[in-house]
């Protein structure tokens, strides 16, 4: 079990890590402390490393944006200044229908992910209903 002045000297270092590259991710400062040797290439490192970063975070000693989770999305509502500005932006962002009237409806499917047709992603056509 470290000393609370190893616990301490850790922080330290960690702080210096993300100082030094920031913004990255946990894992990112887990590597690098790692390499530095202020612990294990192990699950139980990692979990050290995950609980410092928040309890310096949670401190006010290390700023939250220096930490990024590139796995959550964020959600927030388009907002204007005013209404003009809302009728500009959606007027800007207008796309017609062009299928509205047709017989059919077309649809992309692609696989893994990745952007429409770069996967051998094929054009289906669906009656309507």
């Amino acid at each position: 079990m470290p000393t609370k002045t190893e616990i301490e000297a850790r922080r330290t270092a960690l702080y210096d890590i993300v100082a030094e590259q920031y913004p990255m991710n946990v894992r990112h400062a887990f590597y690098l402390a790692t390499v530095r040797g202020l612990v294990p290439k192990t699950e139980v490192g990692y979990s050290r490393i995950q609980w410092d970063l928040t309890v310096l975070r949670k401190a006010g000693d290390l700023p939250y944006d220096w930490i990024e989770d590139g796995t959550r999305g964020v959600v927030e509502p388009a907002t204007y200044p005013n209404i003009a500005t809302a009728l500009q932006e959606t007027a800007d962002s207008y796309n017609k229908s062009l299928w509205e009237d047709a017989d059919c409806r077309v649809q992309v499917f692609g696989g893994g992910g990745g952007a429409p047709g770069g996967n051998g992603a094929t054009p289906t056509l669906h009656g309507r209903a």
